[in-house]
């Protein structure tokens, strides 16, 4: 069996600080373990995972991986970050006559459907940083969040703090603000994400790292759903 995952940061693995061999002692930022990738390596003898996944992806980014290499496995992962990522990057894709709400909402849409056509039934997608709907034709669906903590009410958002706040580049910050999308429903979402991590600080201690990605055991739960699908 081969397996390809597609992804952001959070596909990547487990992020944290570590000396590395050409820092003598100095620690460096990295993927300190593989994440979902090593528990496919480790547990299904005989199967095959790469991992496509890129820091700071965006969906696009995933996307167009998947393009280029799903013939080539028998099941794909591709794990679903914040829409509003895609619009950063190219800014010229922003309808100032839609909301910030409805852009990335048919974005991520069209994205999901695009990947239903491409390889649905041989697809499983994860809500990573953004939870997601299940009605889609994928092998399986499922939210991240929701699996480390069903409990939590967690709260939907499109736009990392990074992306809207003061990072956020002058012409982007202009077409928001000159279009139907204002100042209120930009704080709204803003407030959505900081729920969404206040929720999250709270698991720190069992699920994630400090620098807000989930940890070997968030990893291995992920893992374990999507191998009962698979088994």
């Amino acid at each position: 069996m081969r397996i390809g995952i597609f992804g952001d940061s959070w596909g990547c693995g487990v992020w944290g600080n570590h000396k590395g061999p050409d820092c003598e002692d100095k620690e460096t930022y990295g993927v300190v373990h593989l994440g979902i990738q090593h528990y496919f390596w480790k547990n299904n003898s005989g199967s095959l995972t790469d991992n496509f996944s890129k820091p700071a992806g965006s969906n696009a980014v995933a996307l167009q991986c998947l393009n280029t290499y799903h013939q080539y496995y028998d099941i794909k992962i591709f794990i679903v970050t914040e829409p509003f990522r895609d619009f950063f990057n190219k800014p010229h894709l922003y309808d100032s006559n839609k909301t910030l709400k409805q852009n990335c909402e048919q974005l991520v849409d069209a994205q999901l459907k695009e990947i239903e056509t491409l390889c649905g039934e041989s697809c499983m997608v994860v809500g990573g940083l953004h939870k997601i709907s299940k009605n889609y034709n994928f092998m399986h669906t499922v939210n991240w969040c929701e699996l480390i903590d069903s409990s939590v009410d967690w709260p939907v958002y499109y736009a990392g703090l990074g992306y809207l706040g003061p990072k956020l580049n002058q012409n982007l910050r202009e077409i928001i603000i000159n279009g139907r999308t204002n100042k209120k429903e930009i704080i709204l979402d803003e407030d959505y994400a900081i729920q969404w991590f206040r929720n999250m600080k709270n698991l720190y201690p069992k699920y994630f790292t400090h620098c807000n990605h989930p940890n070997a055991l968030g990893h291995e739960i992920l893992y374990k759903e999507l191998q009962t699908v698979i088994s």
